[in-house]
Order: C-alpha cells, then sequence, then structure tokens
C-alpha cells in the first residue's frame, strides 16, 4: 500500500465558510483494485485555504503497466468560483516487472555447419527464442539489443549473419525467434565459438538471467589441409612407369586447402599393387627369387595365422646327394626359419593330425636300388623340425 496527498488549495479571499464536491474517475487505473479514495465534500472554513485530499494506491503482485486515474472538483458552494486547475491525473508507473525480464529461453549451445550442398540448410540456422517474463509482463513495446562475438571479442559479422541487431517485443507479445544463420565462405576453418549477447533493453523492460548463447560453427573444407602423393615429375598422373634396375622414383606429398597448424602424415607401401607390363600387355612380375641354388621342389604346410612352406634344394650334378630342405615362414616374403640336411629330397608334402603340422619329404633312390626313402617331420609350436622316423618302401 501507498498514500498519495493531494492539496486542494483556496487562493484570493478566504471569507467565509464555503464547500466543494471532491470524487475520482478511472482511466486505464480502477477504484478498488488499484487506488481507493472516498468522494466527499472538502469544507473550508472561514481564513481556511488548504483542504487535503488522500488516496491510498494498491500494491498488488500483478504485473502492470502504467495506468492512470483522475481526481476531480465539481459544485463549488455559493460564492466560491473553481480555478484553472480543477481535474489532477495521477500516473501508477508499472510495477511487478509488469514491460518484462527479458532473456534467451535457454542457453544450450548450437551446433552449426556452412550451408553446402551436402550439410543442407536445416543445419546452418540457429532458432534463438528471446522472451520476456513473467507470463502478464507484456505491457508496452520494448526492446533489446543482440550482439554475436568471437573469442577475440571481435564481431562476426565474417561468419554469421545477422551479427548484431534489435528485437522487438510489441504490447502483449510475450517472445519473439532470432534465426541466426553461418556464412559460407571459401576460408578452411575449424570450429568456431561465438557468443550471442543480450543487452541495452528500452520501454520499461529489464534484462534476466540467461543474457548468453554460444554458436559454434563446426570446421569446414578441410582447415589442417588435404594431403596426395604424386610423381614429382607428373602430379596429375597417379601411377609411375619404371624399369627394374635399381631406378629412384621421386614422389611428392603435398597438401592444399587449409594450412592450419604443423601437421604429419604417414606413408607405406602396398603389397599386391605393382603391375608388371611389357609394352601394353601385363606380365606376371617377378616377387622374390632364391638363386642360391636349384629349387627341386616346394610344398605349402598349416601354421596357423602366418602360411609356411617347404623348398627342397636339387642336388648338384656330379657331387653329393646330401643337400637341404628349408623351412620358410610367409612375412610380406618368405623369410627362411630352419634348415634341415637331407639325402636327395624329390618331392614333400605337409599335412595336419590332431592340430599338429607335418611334412613328409621323399627321397631319390639310390642307383639299382629297390627301396623309397620317405623322412617324416613335426613342425613344433616354434617352427622347429623334428625328424619323427624315417620310412622305407620297397618295390
Amino acid at each position: 500500500m501507498g498514500m498519495l496527498n493531494l492539496v486542494v488549495y483556496r487562493s484570493s479571499a478566504t471569507h467565509g465558510n464555503v464547500s466543494l464536491f471532491f470524487y475520482t474517475q478511472n482511466l486505464e487505473g480502477q477504484l478498488g483494485l488499484d487506488y481507493n479514495a472516498t468522494p466527499s465534500m472538502l469544507h473550508f472554513a472561514d481564513g481556511e485555504r488548504h483542504q487535503f485530499v488522500e488516496v491510498q494506491i494498491i500494491d498488488d503482485v500483478i504485473p502492470e503497466g502504467a495506468e492512470r486515474f483522475q481526481l476531480i472538483l465539481a459544485n463549488p458552494s455559493s460564492g466560491l468560483k473553481l480555478g484553472a486547475n480543477t481535474t489532477a491525473t495521477v500516473n501508477i508507473l508499472a510495477s511487478d516487472d509488469g514491460h518484462g525480464v527479458i532473456s534467451f529461453n535457454s542457453s544450450q549451445p548450437f551446433l552449426l555447419r556452412e550451408p553446402t550442398s551436402l550439410s543442407g540448410l536445416g543445419e546452418s540456422v540457429a532458432t534463438l527464442y528471446v522472451v520476456r517474463d513473467p507470463p502478464q509482463g507484456t505491457f508496452g513495446t520494448v526492446t533489446v539489443q543482440f550482439t554475436i562475438t568471437n573469442a577475440n571479442g571481435t564481431l562476426a559479422q565474417d561468419d554469421l549473419i545477422p551479427w548484431q541487431g534489435f528485437v522487438v517485443l510489441e504490447d502483449g507479445v510475450k517472445f519473439k525467434t532470432l534465426e541466426i544463420w553461418a556464412v559460407l565462405d571459401a576460408e578452411p576453418e575449424v570450429n568456431e565459438t561465438f557468443t550471442v549477447t543480450l543487452s541495452s533493453p528500452t520501454g520499461g523492460a529489464r534484462l534476466g538471467d540467461t543474457l548468453y548463447t554460444l554458436i559454434i560453427v563446426l570446421q569446414n573444407s578441410a582447415p589442417l589441409g588435404l594431403f596426395r602423393i604424386a610423381p614429382s615429375l607428373n602430379r596429375i598422373d597417379n601411377s609411375v612407369v619404371g624399369k627394374e634396375g635399381g631406378r629412384t622414383v621421386f614422389l611428392t606429398v603435398s597438401r592444399s586447402n587449409g594450412l592450419e597448424a604443423a601437421v604429419s602424415v604417414e606413408w607405406d607401401t602396398q603389397s599386391d599393387t605393382a603391375v608388371a607390363m611389357e609394352g601394353s600387355l601385363p606380365v606376371m612380375a617377378v616377387y622374390q627369387i632364391f638363386p642360391e641354388t636349384p629349387t627341386s621342389g616346394w610344398c605349402s604346410l598349416a601354421g596357423g595365422a602366418s602360411p609356411l612352406a617347404m623348398r627342397l634344394d636339387r642336388p648338384s650334378p656330379g657331387g653329393t646327394t646330401q643337400t637341404h630342405a628349408t623351412l620358410y615362414r610367409w612375412q610380406g616374403v618368405l623369410v627362411p626359419i630352419q634348415s634341415v640336411t637331407i639325402q636327395d629330397p624329390r618331392m614333400c608334402v605337409g599335412f595336419s593330425v590332431n592340430g599338429s603340422s607335418y611334412v613328409a619329404i621323399a627321397h631319390g633312390a639310390l642307383p639299382d636300388s629297390p627301396a623309397v626313402n620317405l623322412s617324416l617331420f613335426r613342425v613344433q609350436q616354434d617352427f622347429n623340425l623334428t625328424l619323427v622316423k624315417p620310412v622305407t618302401f620297397w618295390t
């Protein structure tokens, strides 16, 4: 509650007892809801110049705009004249945030992409809601300013539109939407974070608590670079034509688009990607050569994750029949693991029994001998060869 006292002044002469009537008239303010005043007769005694009118202003919790009412003097008694100011207008100012408390409806950040044919427009716009509370606090037209800045405090005019402006909420309007669009540019960029800020309300509104929200524009166009490797002499072609014989091939690794920060990239060769050509015809290329001794035979063995192979040396013509059988393991190339000395190996076969790997090697028979010899080896888990037993077949 608040009390308002108004003075009714009797000017010029003050002779005699006089009176006049006082009453109120509603404008926006309502008698009994916004103010209380009792219409009555005001009596001035002989020589009395002043009378006081008391008006009670009602303080409620309802948000309201500015409201007015009038106090009027009328019906003077005989001999009393009314002066120029017989009507007083009382203005009750807006109270309980009648013009609203302005803020964003949420502080959750927005993730945007620059508009392209891949991302689509829906991923390039942030829709912010500027609201005013409490629910009844929508009296009058109010405005609030918004600005968008980057991490350095600079306006985001190259990355977002609009980057500053005003939001206008007309009388009775509770909220407005604010659409912020990402700008498509040709500059490769990493993720950028921008802050949208509300400030400087007008029209009697004030600022609330949620005055900031973030917009993150995701990286575009490979800001750290797009890498490619190509022959140094011809960067348009992705293949190299060369001849065997120790020729050196020079390749250039380059990056385009963004050049942000220092970066590194690994390179490696891939097996089984070279193509041998004879003119315009593809031919089979030599992958690995075993030039040490002639070979009489090969066989493959089961070796789990890494395939195994057995190579049999051919005895030298006119020399000793003692030679070697070598076990190899595949590791991109065939790598020798163990060699065993053996008599004139001619052929071999690998097989598995109950999870164990074996290799049987047949020997050449001595001249005029009816026997065929066979050596059976077991391949241990560490890839060592263990002779199980020799076998002799008679013909």
